[in-house]
């Protein structure tokens, strides 16, 4: 069988912009729209099990979220690695999980990367906090060697 998914790059952005830093998913996405040879963006408010046939599609794939982990740069970019679906609800469905159910349903393996970005005000509202705004514009600087690193990268293909 031969392989048809898109070789470019897809970047789904985890959030909820009326959550304070909860919306630093879609600001992150919101931030490489504007630079060149931008990526297919996906904005979700939560990951879901439809999301593993989108996966199918791409060879490469990042998350992003909002963390509520102190992280010495205020961000990380990370593996993903495949997991079983946790709990009885699809209300919180992981990254790794949404790997798992692409793996197991349509027989496809992305590279699947994670990029986390610290946040510290989660109430209700619009607008991040002063070092959320910090966390995303240092991720933001380091996007072009982050989607450089994983368009290199030929594990699962």
């Amino acid at each position: 069988m031969s392989d048809t998914r898109n070789n470019g790059l897809a970047v789904i952005g985890i959030g909820n912009q009326g959550r304070k830093d909860d919306g630093l998913g879609w600001a992150f996405l919101d931030g490489i729209a504007q630079m060149p040879d931008c990526p297919d963006l996906f904005y979700r408010y939560q990951l879901q099990i439809e999301d593993a046939e989108l996966i199918s599609a791409y060879r490469r794939v990042i998350f992003v979220d909002a963390t509520h982990e102190t992280l010495p740069e205020g961000w990380t970019y990370r593996s993903v690695p495949m997991q079983y679906p946790q709990g009885w609800t699809t209300h919180r469905m992981s990254p790794g999980s949404i790997v798992n159910l692409c793996n197991t349903l349509y027989d496809a393996v992305p590279v699947v990367r994670m990029i986390a970005i610290a946040g510290s005000l989660w109430g209700l509202g619009i607008g991040l906090s002063s070092s959320a705004g910090t966390h995303l514009q240092r991720a933001l600087n380091a996007w072009p060697q982050m989607k450089s690193a994983i368009e290199s990268c030929q594990e699962h293909l």
